[in-house]
């Protein structure tokens, strides 16, 4: 459209190269010959000349300009075509890499030793006014649900039938809190009734400590040689974990009565 434009007058100052009589398309001239009187023929050709030359300038700039632009852009699609012919692809950004979970462990290799076909070791953590080992006793099954942490519903996941859990109080006190009986998963992970977006097991029953091991104790004995099958429990590093891996050989020491044997 500019440039139609610029034709159009660029073609109407040329027309003003005429006698003045019919030099009627300058602003000027009209105005003039609307009262009744017009320039004289040389001067309106110098009129003409001087108002014609900025105008032929305006348009040669405003060509060059486009030519320019047309053949910049020639030039890229020239660039972009033979990029593809020859196979070479613009440059993507890496990745970024995944940050690994912190306190998502699988319980079958926890301890270092790979893969196990034998059932893997969790502990559970329940406060006891909440649901006890007493109450765990008297239903005899019942659904782990209420888990509301991403760490926790990852183990979870990973738990399969035959997995042995030990039952945990927390939250009871410097004398209640600590192991206090086992559990076995007989269902793997579900949707929570309460709320699909996490999980729930079930667990069933399968013992309860006559004397529960506490988490002081437990600590006390990390401390010493006899007690490295336990120095590693993730109980020590992440204590608001309710749903943790424990390696098979800190199982053996706890369940096996060492731990007992040992305090």
């Amino acid at each position: 459209a500019l440039f139609s434009w610029m034709e159009a007058v660029l073609a109407a100052l040329l027309a003003t190269t005429r006698p003045a009589s019919s030099c009627s398309l300058l602003t000027t001239s009209s105005a003039r010959a609307h009262h009744g009187y017009s320039l004289p023929a040389g001067r309106a050709a110098t009129t003409a000349r001087a108002t014609v030359a900025p105008a032929r300038r305006i348009f040669a700039m405003a060509r060059n300009k486009r030519s320019a632009v047309d053949g910049d852009e020639d030039c890229e699609r020239a660039k972009s075509t033979a990029q593809l012919s020859s196979g070479k692809k613009r440059a993507r950004p890496a990745a970024a890499k995944a940050a690994p979970s912190q306190g998502v462990v699988d319980a079958r290799t926890a301890g270092g030793e790979g893969a196990s076909s034998g059932p893997a070791y969790w502990l559970l953590k329940s406060e006891p006014s909440d649901y006890s080992i007493a109450d765990m006793h008297a239903d005899g099954v019942t659904a782990w649900d209420g888990v509301r942490s991403t760490f926790a519903r990852a183990n979870m996941r990973r738990m399969r039938v035959g997995d042995l859990c030990l039952f945990y109080h927390s939250s009871a006190g410097p004398k209640g809190t600590g192991v206090v009986g086992t559990v076995a998963v007989v269902r793997e992970a579900y949707p929570d009734p309460a709320d699909e977006a996490w999980v729930c097991v079930d667990v069933a029953f399968r013992s309860r400590m006559h004397t529960p091991l506490l988490l002081s104790e437990l600590k006390a004995l990390a401390q010493q040689p006899e007690g490295a099958p336990i120095a590693d429990l993730v109980l020590f590093r992440q204590s608001r974990l309710s749903v943790q891996p424990v390696p098979a050989a800190s199982w053996d020491f706890i369940v096996g009565g060492k731990a007992h044997s040992t305090a």
